[in-house]
Protein backbone atom coordinates (compact mmCIF):
# COMPACT_ATOMS: atom_id res chain seq x y z
CA UNK A 1 0.00 0.00 0.00
CA UNK A 2 2.85 2.33 1.21
CA UNK A 3 4.48 1.78 -2.34
CA UNK A 4 1.45 2.31 -4.43
CA UNK A 5 0.54 5.65 -2.65
CA UNK A 6 4.01 7.26 -3.07
CA UNK A 7 3.88 6.08 -6.59
CA UNK A 8 0.62 7.64 -6.77
CA UNK A 9 1.53 10.96 -5.28
CA UNK A 10 4.67 11.01 -7.31
CA UNK A 11 3.29 9.68 -10.72
CA UNK A 12 -0.34 9.83 -10.88
CA UNK A 13 -2.31 7.22 -12.15
CA UNK A 14 0.65 6.29 -14.40
CA UNK A 15 1.75 3.94 -11.22
CA UNK A 16 -1.14 1.90 -11.57
CA UNK A 17 0.75 -0.11 -14.28
CA UNK A 18 2.69 -1.68 -11.96
CA UNK A 19 0.53 -2.57 -9.68
CA UNK A 20 -1.98 -4.05 -11.98
CA UNK A 21 1.15 -6.18 -13.18
CA UNK A 22 1.08 -6.93 -9.40
CA UNK A 23 -2.16 -7.90 -9.04
CA UNK A 24 -2.51 -9.56 -11.79
CA UNK A 25 0.63 -11.91 -11.52
CA UNK A 26 1.68 -14.90 -12.22
CA UNK A 27 -0.78 -13.85 -15.02
CA UNK A 28 1.35 -12.30 -18.15
CA UNK A 29 -1.14 -9.73 -19.29
CA UNK A 30 -0.45 -8.05 -22.75
CA UNK A 31 -1.07 -4.24 -23.36
CA UNK A 32 -4.35 -4.30 -24.72
CA UNK A 33 -5.62 -5.57 -21.22
CA UNK A 34 -3.40 -3.28 -18.95
CA UNK A 35 -5.27 -0.60 -21.03
CA UNK A 36 -8.74 -2.03 -20.57
CA UNK A 37 -7.88 -2.49 -16.40
CA UNK A 38 -6.68 1.50 -17.05
CA UNK A 39 -9.69 2.63 -18.11
CA UNK A 40 -11.62 1.57 -15.43
CA UNK A 41 -10.36 4.44 -13.22
CA UNK A 42 -10.13 6.65 -15.83
CA UNK A 43 -12.73 8.44 -14.27
CA UNK A 44 -11.69 8.20 -10.84
CA UNK A 45 -9.31 10.93 -9.63
CA UNK A 46 -6.62 10.79 -7.98
CA UNK A 47 -7.74 11.93 -4.81
CA UNK A 48 -10.46 9.21 -4.76
CA UNK A 49 -7.63 6.62 -5.36
CA UNK A 50 -5.75 8.17 -2.00
CA UNK A 51 -8.71 8.32 -0.26
CA UNK A 52 -9.75 4.68 -0.90
CA UNK A 53 -6.11 3.72 -0.18
CA UNK A 54 -6.79 5.59 3.12
CA UNK A 55 -9.33 3.93 4.15
CA UNK A 56 -7.96 0.64 3.23
CA UNK A 57 -5.15 1.46 5.76
CA UNK A 58 -6.87 3.16 8.42
CA UNK A 59 -10.26 1.11 8.73
CA UNK A 60 -9.71 -2.21 10.47
CA UNK A 61 -12.74 -4.78 9.56
CA UNK A 62 -11.01 -8.37 10.99
CA UNK A 63 -12.29 -6.64 14.63
CA UNK A 64 -15.74 -7.41 13.51
CA UNK A 65 -15.19 -10.55 11.77
CA UNK A 66 -16.38 -12.32 14.94
CA UNK A 67 -19.68 -10.97 14.44
CA UNK A 68 -19.95 -12.64 11.24
CA UNK A 69 -22.48 -15.97 11.51
CA UNK A 70 -23.38 -16.74 8.73
CA UNK A 71 -21.60 -19.29 6.45
CA UNK A 72 -18.63 -17.60 4.51
CA UNK A 73 -16.50 -18.71 1.72
CA UNK A 74 -13.27 -17.57 0.75
CA UNK A 75 -11.12 -17.81 -1.98
CA UNK A 76 -6.87 -16.74 -1.70
CA UNK A 77 -4.45 -17.30 -5.12
CA UNK A 78 -1.60 -19.16 -3.68
CA UNK A 79 0.79 -16.91 -5.78
CA UNK A 80 -0.66 -13.67 -4.59
CA UNK A 81 2.10 -10.77 -4.56
CA UNK A 82 -0.65 -8.42 -2.57
CA UNK A 83 -2.17 -9.95 0.18
CA UNK A 84 -0.03 -13.02 1.95
CA UNK A 85 -1.95 -16.70 1.95
CA UNK A 86 -1.58 -16.45 6.09
CA UNK A 87 -3.62 -13.33 5.51
CA UNK A 88 -6.40 -15.46 4.18
CA UNK A 89 -6.03 -17.76 6.99
CA UNK A 90 -6.62 -15.03 9.73
CA UNK A 91 -9.81 -13.88 8.00
CA UNK A 92 -11.06 -17.32 7.91
CA UNK A 93 -9.96 -18.13 11.80
CA UNK A 94 -11.49 -14.64 12.74
CA UNK A 95 -14.99 -15.36 10.99
CA UNK A 96 -17.38 -16.44 13.78
CA UNK A 97 -19.35 -18.93 11.16
CA UNK A 98 -19.12 -21.84 9.52
CA UNK A 99 -15.57 -21.02 6.49
CA UNK A 100 -15.57 -22.52 3.00
CA UNK A 101 -11.44 -21.71 2.14
CA UNK A 102 -10.88 -22.68 -1.25
CA UNK A 103 -7.02 -22.35 -2.28
CA UNK A 104 -6.20 -21.82 -6.09
CA UNK A 105 -2.71 -22.78 -6.42
CA UNK A 106 -1.73 -21.02 -9.66
CA UNK A 107 -3.53 -17.98 -9.16
CA UNK A 108 -2.53 -14.62 -8.15
CA UNK A 109 -4.85 -12.07 -6.44
CA UNK A 110 -6.89 -11.43 -9.38
CA UNK A 111 -8.49 -14.59 -9.40
CA UNK A 112 -12.02 -13.68 -11.58
CA UNK A 113 -8.87 -13.25 -14.31
CA UNK A 114 -7.18 -16.29 -14.05
CA UNK A 115 -9.65 -18.81 -12.48
CA UNK A 116 -12.70 -17.32 -13.39
CA UNK A 117 -14.87 -21.11 -13.94
CA UNK A 118 -13.48 -22.49 -11.10
CA UNK A 119 -14.17 -19.83 -8.87
CA UNK A 120 -17.81 -19.52 -10.69
CA UNK A 121 -18.31 -23.47 -9.88
CA UNK A 122 -17.73 -23.08 -5.99
CA UNK A 123 -19.31 -20.13 -5.63
CA UNK A 124 -22.51 -21.62 -6.86
CA UNK A 125 -22.05 -24.78 -5.05
CA UNK A 126 -21.51 -22.91 -1.79
CA UNK A 127 -24.80 -21.16 -2.45
CA UNK A 128 -26.75 -24.08 -3.05
CA UNK A 129 -25.21 -25.92 0.11
CA UNK A 130 -27.06 -22.50 1.90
Amino acid sequence: MVALREGLESHGKQALSPFFKLVNAPLKLGTKALEEQHALFENCSLEALLSGLDFLEKENVRDGLGEVSQPSCIFHGCLDQVIPLVDGFKVACALGGPVRMHLLPDAGHNLVASELSEVRSNVEQFLNAH
